[in-house]
């Protein structure tokens, strides 16, 4: 268990992933320059949320996750790390939209946006019901990353640090 959890913490790391649609007076850019910029606040969203996730694996180090104690102390953690670092997620989504998205990519771009959003929710939304002692939220979290899929596409679009898995 402590390995998909680990996992699961390093899906939550690579949820620095994408968003993005522009709004009506940003013009569009170039597919190249917008995933350079995108790439760039992705990247600032890494560096901001690295200590958070630094602190959360250091304090596993002790933790036996075998143990219901561990384990809960495991989610507790986590819902430390979702608390500091959703709100980060949150504002990356925002600065990635307000960039001139390419045109034709408007509409792929904010289904990526959007499902960005709905994945950082639903990882709070599971942390906090494992903390609460929700048995298949933990069972979720151990075996699903909500992020996977927005990640991939992220990847697939030709993002390079947008959507990388840790």
């Amino acid at each position: 268990m402590r390995t998909q959890l680990l996992i699961t913490g390093a899906a939550m790391l690579a949820a620095t992933t994408l968003a993005s649609c522009g709004d009506d007076d940003t013009p569009a850019l170039t597919k190249a320059e917008f995933i350079e910029q995108a790439d760039a606040v992705c990247l600032a969203a890494d560096v901001e949320a690295a200590p958070t996730f630094d602190a959360f694996w250091t304090s596993l180090g002790d933790v036996d996750s075998d143990t219901e104690a561990g384990q809960q102390s495991i989610f507790d953690g986590m819902d430390d790390v979702i608390e500091v670092v959703a709100p980060i997620w949150h504002d990356m989504a925002d600065d990635i939209e307000s960039l001139g998205v390419p045109e034709g990519d408007e509409e792929r771009i904010a289904d990526l946006v959007d499902d960005l959003r709905d994945a950082v929710d639903e990882m709070d939304r599971l942390v906090n019901a494992a903390v609460a002692g929700d048995e298949l939220a933990r069972i979720q979290l151990d075996d699903t990353d909500p992020m996977a899929g927005v990640n991939s596409r992220a990847r697939n679009y030709g993002f390079l640090v947008c959507g990388q898995d840790g």
